[in-house]
């Protein structure tokens, strides 16, 4: 069984080509000497994420499961509404969590996200700003009390600035809460097959090494909203268009 489990491993990360576009990645955990199907992201062929499926939770008395779902619909490239639910398998039945208009300005280059709840009170509202190197997003949030119509009075204001290299890599995120005093602060660099993190809180401070696979260096230099685990408990497969 070890073999065969090598083997299927093997076959799996062999299918890893980044010269054609990917049409969706799987991704299985490996429970002792078996592989457990997790997540499915599909893309569309301009990189956008349009269907993500993760096992959210596991009855093994009812032997019931549970999925949450995200599926984005997109004009052009551009992304126009996104819908999150779970799925109860046993009894085929879904429940709305939450679902988003977006709306982007051509000329400021401004996406706004309106999130609401499955009642239609709004959650949040936030504008994103992306540029070459900066995406700076700004939300203004009602979580705990949604709201029918968007008011001057938020419960909450978040702001992050996040930097990237020419590689598409993340270097610098500052983020800011108006419950907190200060800023959050997380410095990137990357060396060889790893990513080296600092991360500052007012007098907090914390350093963090984790490996960056080859797997994501190529997701991040095509621009693509996926985030690997890591190797070995996590191993993925892959599908083309053709």
């Amino acid at each position: 069984m070890r073999k065969n489990l090598l083997f299927i491993l093997t076959l799996l990360i062999s299918q890893l080509s980044f010269g054609q576009k990917i049409e969706s990645i799987i991704e299985f955990i490996v429970i002792e000497d078996s592989l457990v199907k997790n997540r499915v992201t599909y893309f569309n062929q301009s990189g956008g994420v349009v269907c993500d499926s993760l096992k959210w939770f596991y009855d093994p008395i009812n032997n019931s499961k549970t999925f949450k779902i995200r599926k984005v619909s997109y004009q052009s490239k551009n992304k126009i509404h996104e819908i999150n639910y779970d799925w109860y398998i046993e009894r085929d039945t879904n429940v709305v969590r939450s679902f988003s208009t977006y709306k982007l300005d051509s000329i400021t280059n401004r996406e706004t996200q309106i999130c609401y709840e499955a009642d239609s009170l709004i959650r949040f509202v936030r504008e994103t700003l992306l540029s070459k190197n900066l995406k700076r997003t700004y939300t203004k949030s009602w979580e705990f009390n949604p709201v029918a119509k968007i008011n001057n009075t938020p419960e909450l204001t978040l702001t992050d600035s996040i930097f990237f290299d020419n590689k598409n890599r993340p270097i610098r995120h500052l983020y800011t809460n108006s419950d907190l005093d200060g800023n959050i602060e997380r410095n990137i660099s990357y060396k060889n097959d790893s990513v080296y993190i600092k991360l500052n809180a007012g007098s907090f401070e914390r350093k963090v090494v984790m490996e960056y696979s080859e797997m994501q260096r190529q997701i991040d230099s095509l621009k693509m909203d996926y985030k690997f685990k890591a190797q070995p408990k996590f191993i993925y497969k892959f599908t083309y268009f053709e």
